[in-house]
């Protein structure tokens, strides 16, 4: 019974830190694979929405996150995680202006 709670992830938790000016590939996807953000956090450099996209379309797979100059938000870490992409598709950060955003993420790959 004490382990019912317990996250099984055969690959693990993996982490990436993100150093962007523009839109673009956080991380490329691998055939078969879901990516499963489970958590993330961001700061900008400056006024700008960002927004986190799966690369068939692409779609969006969360709303723009406005953020103010030197301000930017965390998603805390969630087991049954915040957003997946499709199986095989690459995870985009999309920037509405061309802003340094800085911080990281964990995901899982499923």
């Amino acid at each position: 019974m004490a382990d019912i709670y317990r996250l099984e992830i055969p690959d693990g938790v993996i982490f990436l830190p993100i150093a962007q000016n523009a839109t673009g590939t956080l991380l490329f996807g691998i055939a078969g694979k879901r990516i499963v953000v489970l958590s993330t956090w961001l700061i900008a450099a400056n006024q700008v929405a960002a927004k986190f996209q799966t690369s068939t379309g692409p779609t969006d797979l969360s709303g723009p996150a406005n953020c103010a100059q030197f301000g930017g938000f965390v998603l805390n870490f969630n087991a049954g995680g915040w957003f997946q992409t499709l199986p095989g598709d690459s995870l985009i950060l999309n920037l509405n202006a061309g802003v340094a955003v800085g911080g990281s993420l964990s995901y899982a790959l499923v």
